[in-house]
């Protein structure tokens, strides 16, 4: 377990991306992980205030909108940035 390596992060990040590659190059096996931490720190950390709300329904509703922005706005987002560097890359000949 001491060499475990687990990356907590999300999946189209691109800071992920770099830890990612570097890991690949250098050929160490790693785990990855996402939102699941976030609920990890919350259950055991209850000791602080919570992160999520105590309502059981406003609690799905904010997972349910952190799912939506994972799944469906950030690689929307991604897309079009992605796009935006290809465009700019043949416009400048690169």
């Amino acid at each position: 377990m001491a060499n475990e390596v687990v990356l907590v992060d999300f999946g189209m990040s691109p800071f992920a991306a770099r830890v990612m590659i570097a890991l690949d190059e250098k050929g160490i096996e790693y785990k990855s992980k996402s939102m699941i931490i976030v609920q990890y720190i919350d259950e055991v950390w209850s000791h602080k205030p919570s992160l999520l709300p105590s309502d059981p329904y406003r609690r799905a509703h904010a997972r349910f909108w952190a799912d939506y922005i994972n799944k469906k706005i950030y690689p929307i987002g991604s897309n079009l940035w992605a796009s935006v560097l290809k465009e700019s890359k043949s416009v400048t000949g690169q």
